[in-house]
């Protein structure tokens, strides 16, 4: 038998809310009801249909109860609230975002459950409770009648259907009906005596399936006049019906208002408390025209007119920019302001004339359809309509979609954009647009997925100089205002004295001074801001910052520090140095496993990734919340057996970062060969091991320790389980270790600097910026003829004393070159004209 197909007059094809959404269907205003007058006020066919919802709303909620009463063998003394919390140790917080306030209440209640609608009852046996699967888990909505929570699911499922969309309106259909419940009811009852084999008492389930298949009957063959008793059925109905539907954008706004605030160091300070429209300053953006290979200046406000500069209407905007150019932060700043009342003025147009405004980010695994994304966006609102009513009546309105971070995609987020390419954006007339975030190394990668959809390409470029103080002033104001940077702990605090605007008006300074070296590196609004929050706790040692490494260097200890204060601060059983040991080993591991998660593409870091950080905390009795928040960004989600962390790294940057100091730690920490050499015979010694043998693997042990790590083979170790791998995906972190060991380890610089050339060279070309210019010269000759060169400067060339010379080294090579002066787009003043003579008669 199946079950996913009914026979008859009622056809269920259509799957619903997915498990673990509130099921409040009932709140819809009453539809199963002929829509008809009838001289006697309820006709027959209204009858027919009202037998048809209690046969299921009656059965199917004892069935589900039993099953209620199997899986939560709880005190008939304690709710169902006091269980989870007390003996399955589920967090209260996170229990309590499962019911709405009208559930809290009848849980609170009714301690039996006999009472419990299918609607509450669903949802209790999906927190998990005992030997069933948590809501969620592709097993709720596979079909599988062998599986007692796909047929939990399809009680449910039916129940609603028959509440809004299915209608039985002959009798040959109801008794079609009656059949098919029959079997679906009884073959649920079988499954869950054999689930808990040892909680039924004999008998007990066959005597259920009976009592239950004759009060189907009765049900069936009752009268058919408007008696008392069908009267009681009808207002059942209508108590299943009595909410109302929840107002849409108010439950998105006051969600996107409490998600769009920012901080600069969240991943240090673990709170984001700056609204995003206080200290967002625009950042320049130009629209690339492929079709004539050329670019147009777009004003700020207007980037999101889905409209191209030839007049050409689009239904897709994919906005590119570089690591830290802000395009999470665009993201959230048009969240804040879709959220905004109507009267408030924007900073960008077009906000308010949409509707609806759904998000996701691109990295999530867990949707994979329009639907998910919107069973996700809208919570318990999802579930008032069918899937096929969801989306129609979403088609209709004008609906802006949100997907943040295409380079971190997979092969849910990938389908996701499919569906809204393929279905969803063609099927609403215009009404819905897509904007799409992404690095430049996925975008045509993604341009590919979106054929033959027509598209839009704005790309950002950054702060501007000249608004540069402006960006810092928000900033500092803000920080100063909040007060957020946990400076007691980190023992660093500042004359507070000092004055905002004198803090200002040095970073200001600060920035004219390393512009030739970092200019380009500032207009990244990430690393400004950072700048900025590092300028209030720590400007003595920002001062000697010289490279965007160093930058993140400069955070990374400031993070240890912080940790490492607080964990001193506030314990008595160990001193600072067994603190610090303990920490620098965490260090160690976190390392290799970004290796590993950088090496397997995942942005977020693999399940065995995060089970070696939390089991090096367990085995060193380490707070391992305290540390894993100091570095990852962390998620908790509760399944059939507790609790999972999920680790991500707060930006791919990180993960790079983090990455490259995984390879150098290998290849430069001495591990003092001596100590170690010592310690191993001592052990053997100890172990009464042959003095033969000990000598032998001493000599084997020291050769092993003195091998210089090549950075190829520490590659080929983590690529071991592949054939190929691109070495192009590792080429910032080698950019990066090339500016760690220049500064931390230059004894070692002799050993691994032409491999990194070499490694460099293979990802066939060499990106130059404005800050790379003086290390470009250097690196150019020790690099292939045939290196393709791609620079792009956005700065001033007078702030560049080292271009004319590297020019005339590129115009001596035989190489593609690509060369763009982005200066020159917003100020048409500026002169280049005798650097390009540098090249005139070259290729």
């Amino acid at each position: 038998m199946s079950t996913s197909k009914w026979k008859g007059s009622y056809d269920s094809g259509t799957k619903y809310n997915k498990p673990g959404d509130d099921d409040e269907l009932d709140r819809r205003p009453l539809t199963v009801m002929s829509r008809h007058r009838h001289l006697d006020g309820i006709g027959p066919q209204d009858l027919i249909r009202t037998k048809a919802f209690k046969l299921l709303n009656c059965e199917g909620r004892i069935v589900l109860h039993y099953i209620f009463t199997l899986a939560c063998p709880k005190k008939d003394t304690d709710t169902l609230q006091d269980y989870v919390i007390n003996e399955m140790k589920m967090e209260k917080n996170h229990y309590m975002k499962r019911f709405s306030k009208e559930q809290h209440k009848q849980i609170l209640s009714d301690k039996t459950g006999n009472d419990f609608d299918i609607s509450l009852l669903f949802r209790c046996l999906g927190l998990p409770l005992n030997h069933l699967t948590q809501c969620g888990d592709k097993i709720w909505t596979t079909p599988d009648d062998t599986k007692l929570e796909y047929l939990i699911s399809m009680v449910k499922n039916h129940r609603n259907d028959l509440s809004h969309l299915k209608e039985v309106t002959t009798v040959e259909g109801l008794n079609s009906l009656a059949t098919e419940v029959k079997k679906l009811l009884s073959i649920t009852y079988q499954l869950a005596e054999k689930r808990y084999s040892d909680k039924c008492n004999p008998g007990e389930v066959d005597r259920r399936i009976s009592e239950m298949k004759d009060n189907i009957d009765k049900i069936v063959n009752a009268p058919m006049g408007p008696d008392l008793q069908t009267a009681q059925i009808m207002k059942e109905l209508e108590d299943q019906q009595k909410n109302h539907i929840l107002d849409l954008t108010k439950y998105l706004k006051k969600n996107y208002k409490a998600k769009s605030n920012i901080h600069p160091a969240s991943f240090i300070t673990h709170v984001e408390s700056l609204q995003i429209q206080s200290v967002y300053s625009k950042v320049e953006v130009v629209e690339e025209l492929h079709h004539s290979n050329r670019t147009n200046y777009v004003e700020h406000d207007k980037m999101l007119l889905f409209e191209t500069s030839d007049g050409q209407e689009v239904s897709v905007l994919v906005v590119e920019g570089e690591a830290g150019m802000g395009k999470t932060t665009l993201i959230k700043l048009i969240l804040a302001e879709w959220a905004n009342p109507p009267e408030e003025k924007n900073t960008i147009q077009g906000l308010h004339e949409y509707e609806l405004l759904l998000h996701s980010e691109c990295r999530n695994k867990s949707i994979s359809s329009f639907l998910d994304l919107l069973y996700v966006s809208l919570g318990n609102t999802s579930v008032l309509l069918s899937e096929k009513q969801l989306e129609t009546a979403v088609q209709k309105m004008k609906t802006l979609v949100l997907l943040d971070g295409a380079d971190e995609w997979n092969t849910n987020s990938k389908k996701l954009l499919q569906d809204l390419k393929e279905r969803i954006i063609p099927g609403s007339c215009g009404k819905v647009h897509l904007v799409c975030t992404t690095r430049p190394e996925r975008l045509f990668e993604l341009f590919s997925c979106l054929k033959p959809e027509k598209w839009k390409h704005i790309r950002l470029t950054g702060i501007d100089p000249d608004k540069q103080k402006e960006f810092i002033s928000k900033f500092m104001h803000e920080l100063q205002r909040y007060n957020t940077d946990d400076a007691y702990t980190l023992n660093l605090k500042k004359d507070i004295q000092e004055p905002v605007s004198s803090m200002i008006d040095s970073l200001e300074e600060f920035l004219k001074c390393s512009h030739a070296r970092m200019g380009e590196q500032f207009k990244l609004p990430l690393n400004l801001a950072l700048l900025t929050y590092l300028w209030r706790t720590e400007s003595d040692n920002i001062r000697k910052v010289t490279t965007v490494t160093r930058l993140y260097t400069t955070f990374h200890d400031l993070a240890q520090k912080r940790l490492l204060e607080r964990l001193v601060h506030g314990s008595k059983v160990r001193d600072r140095n067994e603190w610090k040991r303990l920490c620098d080993g965490f260090l160690g591991v976190l390392y290799e496993e970004c290796l590993i998660a950088l090496s397997q593409g995942a942005l977020q870091m693999p399940p065995e990734c995060t089970k070696e950080l939390e089991g090096y905390c367990d085995s060193n009795d380490l707070p391992s919340s305290d540390l894993l928040e100091n570095y990852m960004d962390v998620y908790r989600e509760w399944g059939p057996h507790g609790y999972s962390t999920i680790l991500a790294p707060p930006h791919k940057s990180k993960l790079e970062f983090l990455s490259a100091l995984g390879f150098i730690n290998q290849m430069c920490v001495d591990h003092n060969v001596q100590d170690i050499l010592e310690k191993m015979k001592n052990l053997l010694v100890n172990k009464q091991v042959d003095k033969n043998i000990v000598e032998s693997i001493l000599l084997f042990a020291k050769g092993q320790l003195h091998t210089i790590k090549t950075i190829e083979d520490m590659l080929e170790k983590l690529h071991k389980n592949v054939d190929s791998y691109d070495i192009s995906s590792y080429q910032n972190m080698f950019i990066i270790m090339a500016g760690i060991l220049s500064k931390d380890y230059p004894e070692h610089l002799h050993k691994y600097g032409p491999e990194l050339l070499k490694l460099l060279n293979e990802c066939r070309s060499l990106e130059v910026k404005d800050g790379h210019v003086a290390s470009a010269l250097a690196l150019l000759p020790h690099l292939a003829e045939h290196t393709e060169l791609k620079i792009k400067l956005e700065g001033d060339p007078k702030h560049l004393p080292d271009l004319p010379k590297f020019l005339r080294l590129v115009a001596s090579r035989e190489c593609r070159v690509s060369l763009v002066f982005e200066r020159l787009l917003y100020k048409p003043d500026c002169t280049v004209d005798h650097l390009l003579e540098l090249l005139q008669g070259k290729k």
